[in-house]
């Protein structure tokens, strides 16, 4: 274990609070890394976590995907049980967000993981803040589940894999199947990162921004012509009023139009 000097003062905070320091399951060495949220019930009971009903489930899509248990690392980036799971709640435990933020960062850095999992909105918006939604300052998962995202402030190769965490599966199964998927895509990522030693190449896309009326005919035309079918983006503002709509018939490619003079295309 490397404990470096906000691990070791969190774990004094901890000991000194009676507060029970719930740090990792599995060897932090490991290239793959789970991210959740913050310790449950059964993790403040054993000291580890994903233990409880949500990482059991974890660990059979983890399984069901083919993913080496000996690959994965779980954790979270607050170590101490908020009252009621509630992580609105945190400061009640006598730890400070930023603290724990500082910890888990540190933590990180020293391990480096090639794969990072966010399994929720908390670990998402801490790794990759471009994902936060300006309008409610969250991460929405439904909306980045699956991409192959990086971490600006972690300055070595990695991928930053978006997932709904499992507690949340467990509540709508229908999402099931989803998860796992993801989690396959982490395994061909994983697969290609242990052959070649590097990670998959991203593919260069192209988003055309507040375009031009030529621009807008010739992909509209592109959509009429192409063999794909072509999807349909549309944002409203106050959930009435159409202000963008985005197009796109290849994955690589899309174009977003603003339907309002001076208003910005990526709302």
């Amino acid at each position: 274990m490397i404990d470096g000097p906000k691990t070791k003062q969190l774990k004094a905070t901890c000991a000194a609070l009676g507060r029970r320091y719930v740090g990792f399951r599995g060897n932090p060495h490991a290239p793959i890394w789970f991210i959740g949220e913050a310790p449950g019930a059964d993790e403040d009971q054993c000291g580890v976590p994903f233990v409880g009903s949500s990482g059991r489930e974890l660990d059979r899509m983890i399984q069901l995907a083919g993913i080496p248990a000996s690959a994965c690392c779980f954790t979270n980036p607050y170590k101490v049980r908020p009252p009621q799971n509630d992580l609105s709640r945190f400061g009640e435990t006598g730890i400070s967000v930023e603290q724990s933020r500082e910890q888990f960062f540190e933590e990180i850095r020293a391990y480096r993981p090639s794969f990072i999992v966010a399994c929720g909105g908390t670990p998402l918006s801490l790794l990759s803040p471009a994902t936060i939604d300006s309008r409610d300052k969250e991460s929405k998962i439904s909306k980045w589940r699956g991409s192959i995202l990086v971490a600006e402030a972690l300055d070595w190769p990695h991928y930053v894999i978006p997932n709904f965490h499992p507690a949340y599966i467990l509540r709508e199964w229908s999402d099931r199947d989803v998860s796992i998927f993801i989690l396959n895509r982490v395994m061909e990522e994983y697969n290609f990162w242990k052959q070649t030693g590097k990670h998959m190449p991203l593919p260069a896309r192209e988003l055309i921004s507040n375009p031009s009326q030529g621009e807008i005919e010739d992909y509209l035309h592109a959509c009429i012509a192409s063999d794909t079918p072509t999807s349909l983006d549309i944002e409203l503002l106050a959930r009435r009023v159409p202000i963008c709509i985005a197009a796109s018939f290849d994955r690589r490619s899309a174009i977003s139009i603003s339907l309002f003079e001076g208003l910005p295309t990526n709302l």
